[in-house]
């Protein structure tokens, strides 16, 4: 396969409601779409879009990178085995760790060309996502009932705090629907023992980063039996000491985050060699993020529900028709990810 063509669309999405960090808040979410072209025709569209405060790179350090590969992407000679190597030019020339939202982007748009048809299911299982005001997620809490897993975003709450939310989301929770805790590394030990010491068990999925100081894992879980899931720790703990920690139970991947496909596929071989779970999540991308997302799940066979809820905090979108979701699942629109429907009325064209 030869990529004969690269067009680049800037957006910038209105949210329904802000997005609220520690020292910031995001209204609207920015980024690009990536177009990549073959010499037989087909066109492959790809979402690019750090995410403030979280992402090591930012869309004009992206851009600047982009601009300075182009030249060598263009009317290079691809393979699937070629893009498995670490010795090809993406490889070379960019960083996963310090680019991952558009090294992923790039790798995502060449294996989709070489495997257009990918997508194995019409439906990927979605966890619901409860975050915000209390208000706000009682009000969600209504529809608890359609989803396998939810996932409850601690924000600033304390472990008190949390626990009387809890108390008053568990009667939507039939017997067979636990919670995923999402602490964002928020507490110290202490904090987060009294509230394994208050939290039913049977009522814990898992512990998504409660530490401040993910050193002190392997110390919990001699305390403390409650399963963990690893997100942030993955970018920054050495893989052999978060697969150590006896109460391990999920690891939590943000592809653009994350950044290379190979280093994703290691994760998932340990994942399936602990029998952990390995749940995919988006990081606020548009709408063909979040696709392209489901289809990676898909062509991972993941059963798991994974993270792509967070395409409801969207009050507009880069896609001409909304996405679907029905009784807790995405569903995938017939067109796959070759030719994706996009509503240029939200683009703009920076570089063809």
């Amino acid at each position: 396969m030869r990529v004969e063509s690269l067009e680049i669309f800037s957006y910038n999405l209105k949210l329904k409601t802000p997005l609220i960090f520690k020292n910031a808040s995001l209204e609207s979410r920015q980024g690009v779409l990536l177009q990549v072209g073959d010499e037989q025709g087909r066109k492959v569209t790809c979402d690019i879009a750090p995410l403030p405060h979280f992402s090591p790179d930012s869309l004009s350090s992206s851009l600047d990178a982009y601009s300075q590969l182009k030249k060598e992407l263009l009317n290079s000679y691809w393979s699937l085995k070629l893009l498995l190597s670490p010795n090809n030019i993406l490889n070379q020339k960019l960083s996963p760790s310090l680019y991952p939202s558009l090294f992923f982007g790039i790798e995502f748009a060449l294996l989709s060309l070489m495997m257009p048809s990918f997508s194995l299911s019409s439906k990927v299982k979605v966890n619901l996502l409860l975050m915000g005001s209390d208000e706000a997620i009682l009000k969600k809490a209504s529809i608890i009932a359609d989803y396998e897993a939810i996932k409850l975003k601690v924000g600033i709450r304390s472990p008190e705090q949390t626990l009387e939310l809890i108390h008053q989301i568990t009667p939507y929770l039939n017997p067979s629907q636990k919670l995923r805790i999402d602490v964002n590394r928020a507490w110290t030990m202490k904090q987060t023992l009294f509230f394994c010491d208050h939290f039913p068990k049977h009522l814990c999925d898992y512990l998504e980063e409660p530490l401040q100081d993910p050193k002190e894992y392997l110390s919990f879980s001699n305390y403390c039996s409650y399963p963990i899931a690893f997100d942030e720790s993955l970018l920054q703990q050495p893989l052999d000491y978060l697969l150590s920690i006896p109460t391990k139970k999920a690891l939590i991947i943000k592809p653009s985050l994350l950044g290379s496909l190979q280093k994703m596929n290691l994760l998932y071989q340990k994942a399936c060699k602990h029998k952990l779970q390995f749940i995919l999540t988006s990081s606020f991308e548009s709408g063909l993020g979040h696709l392209m997302i489901a289809h990676l799940s898909r062509f991972l066979a993941i059963e798991s529900p994974i993270g792509l809820d967070t395409y409801n905090w969207f009050k507009e979108d880069v896609l001409s028709e909304t996405l679907t979701f029905s009784k807790g699942s995405l569903v995938l629109p017939k067109e796959n990810l070759i030719r994706p429907d996009l509503d240029f009325s939200k683009l703009t064209l920076i570089d063809a």
